[in-house]
């Protein structure tokens, strides 16, 4: 007598040209989706970063204002060339000032940079940067005068997890530069506009005079 053979269908599972057109759609998909996911986190993280610079020059706007009814002359010494050509007189606050300031390294009173000293206290200040992790200044290890012309590769790797900053603001009171730099993005506000700067390295020299 023959033997039939039953097959039994729930037991079956895929046949090899089954799993080769579900790898192939799975392909087709990661291709498909991979480039704009990469995309969609690199402007969520551009995003996040122009907020910070915000944050930034909110707080120096503010801190700017409440020095001015404190009577303090701000330490304009240095001169910055803006988009349209002309140089002008500016403070600039930078990490070592941000840095002294959080870390309760006090400058004497008298000594010119006292009144930066007292701007960058009230910037982080403003900033709350007790209870946020952002701007966060005390592992910084460079020059006063940097991040000013140092190149990104050079910043990120002498100061991990510690924001460039690059404040300069004018005898009016008024935040007219900003560069902010973190998570390989470099934000530069100037003339009222946050953008994501194509640029290798920070403002130099041939812009501010420190």
């Amino acid at each position: 007598m023959k033997k039939t053979k039953k097959r039994h269908l729930g037991n079956s599972g895929f046949s090899l040209v089954e799993l080769i057109i579900v790898i192939a759609i799975m392909a087709i998909l990661a291709a498909a989706i991979g480039p704009a996911l990469v995309r969609y986190i690199q402007k969520s993280r551009e995003a996040r970063a122009i907020t910070e610079a915000e944050a930034l020059v909110n707080a120096t706007q503010t801190g700017l204002a409440d020095i001015s009814s404190l009577d303090l002359d701000f330490n304009l010494s240095r001169a910055f060339t803006k988009s349209n050509g002309n140089t002008v007189r500016c403070g600039i606050i930078t990490n070592s000032m941000l840095k002294q300031a959080q870390g309760n390294t006090p400058v004497p009173q008298g000594d010119p940079d006292y009144s930066d000293y007292v701007l960058a206290g009230a910037i982080l200040e403003n900033l709350n940067t007790g209870s946020r992790s952002d701007f966060q200044f005390v592992n910084y290890s460079g020059s006063g005068s940097n991040p000013i012309g140092q190149t990104l590769s050079s910043y990120g790797g002498n100061s991990k997890h510690c924001p460039g900053v690059i404040i300069v603001f004018n005898d009016h009171e008024q935040v007219i530069m900003l560069e902010y730099y973190k998570n390989d993005i470099l934000i530069h506000y100037e003339d009222g506009e946050y953008k994501v700067s194509e640029e290798s390295s920070f403002t130099g020299t041939d812009r501010i005079t420190y």
